[in-house]
């Protein structure tokens, strides 16, 4: 019995050491006597590891014996991390900024992602890349679209697209197409073939919608308060600065500006419409309307019965002469309707055509 129990100590003792030095090989960098075959660490065999371990039912865990549950080194030594990412590595902000920072695709990814050069290559940038961030070619209702779903926010495209958006490690520059950058205002809303410089072509038509139509809360009556000088209709005044309904941002995204999803713009009555801050008028965004705004009849001798416009009335209703104010205006106001007579450098002698329309509904008497 002795005898029996010595020769099976021997016997595990043995199978011990088989064991520990099969392993210590494993790590042997020489690889003259590896488990693994020939071409394992090269992606063009057929024995490549990467091909192998993603047939394997269980995702590479048949590799925890030697090297570890974690794969960080195991009995092998060799941890796979030393070639391999971790496993949050599909996380946007982890492997986005490191391919950023490392110099961009070509140099950080193409010595194991190289789809292009080696057909063998198992995991391609372009499985996840064909559709994000967005498709090679997007056009120009690919590139609404994705805005839009961006929440307008145009500066996410700078980490590919560089800074300054000349075209960063993609090498596409936006500016073939926005000229003045796509951070001008006439990118998602106004005229969009406009000059960007100028405050005509910021604001709607086109809305963030692609709405035209004035019956649009979006696009309204932006054309008669900005740019008045585009409309048929007779210019009876401004044109005003967007400041004088909502704040005007001094960049994309200033604090207010697209704060809101969908965007909206944050109404905040400027100088003129408050007469200087002596009236205060409110914006009522579901029905449309402003109430007690200076420039609609909300001022000394004014006309209350004109103090709610409609912002999509379009007609015209609520701009002719009368509508602000009556003609003449009350008492203490002098009881002639010969309106040019002491206005003669604002309106014309058939006392309704305003000559200079700079000078009329502008908080001044002139």
């Amino acid at each position: 019995m002795k005898k029996t129990n010595l020769l099976l100590s021997i016997v595990a003792l043995g199978a011990m050491w088989m064991i520990l030095w099969g392993c210590s090989d494993v790590s042997d960098e020489a690889g003259t006597e590896s488990p693994h075959p020939d071409g394992w660490m090269n992606p063009a065999s057929g024995n490549f590891h990467g091909a192998l371990v993603s047939l394997d039912s269980l995702q590479g865990s048949s590799c925890a014996s030697c090297h570890g549950v974690d794969q960080s080194s195991g009995t092998s030594g060799q941890s796979c991390f030393d070639c391999h990412h971790a496993a949050d590595w599909a996380d946007p902000e982890i492997h986005g900024y490191t391919v950023i920072s490392t110099g961009g695709i070509a140099d950080a990814c193409a010595e194991c992602h190289r789809s292009e050069v080696n057909s063998e290559a198992i995991w391609s940038c372009w499985d996840c890349h064909r559709a994000f961030p967005h498709a090679d070619s997007l056009g120009v209702e690919g590139h609404q679209d994705l805005l839009s779903e961006a929440g307008y926010q145009v500066w996410l495209c700078q980490p590919c697209h560089g800074e300054d958006y000349s075209g960063g490690v993609t090498e596409a520059s936006c500016l073939e197409c926005h000229q003045n950058s796509p951070e001008a205002c006439n990118t998602c809303h106004g005229d969009y073939s406009g000059d960007a410089q100028q405050m005509t072509s910021w604001a709607p038509p086109l809305d963030l919608a692609n709405n035209t139509a004035t019956d649009s809360i979006g696009v309204g009556v932006h054309s008669s308060h900005a740019n008045p000088a585009s409309l048929v209709s007779p210019w009876v005044g401004g044109p005003y600065s967007c400041n004088e309904c909502h704040a005007l941002p001094l960049a994309v995204n200033s604090a207010g500006h697209l704060d809101d999803q969908p965007p909206q713009a944050e109404v905040v009555f400027g100088w003129i419409a408050t007469d200087r801050n002596a009236v205060y008028p409110v914006w009522d965004g579901e029905n449309g309307t402003c109430t007690n705004a200076y420039c609609h009849g909300n001022f000394t001798l004014g006309n209350p019965d004109n103090s709610i416009p409609d912002w999509t009335d379009s007609g015209g209703s609520q701009l002719v002469c009368g509508s602000c104010h009556l003609l003449p205006p009350p008492l203490p106001h002098i009881q002639n309707g010969d309106c040019h007579l002491c206005h003669g450098n604002v309106v014309g002698p058939d006392n309704l055509t305003i000559l200079a329309p700079e000078n009329h509904a502008n908080g001044d008497v002139n």
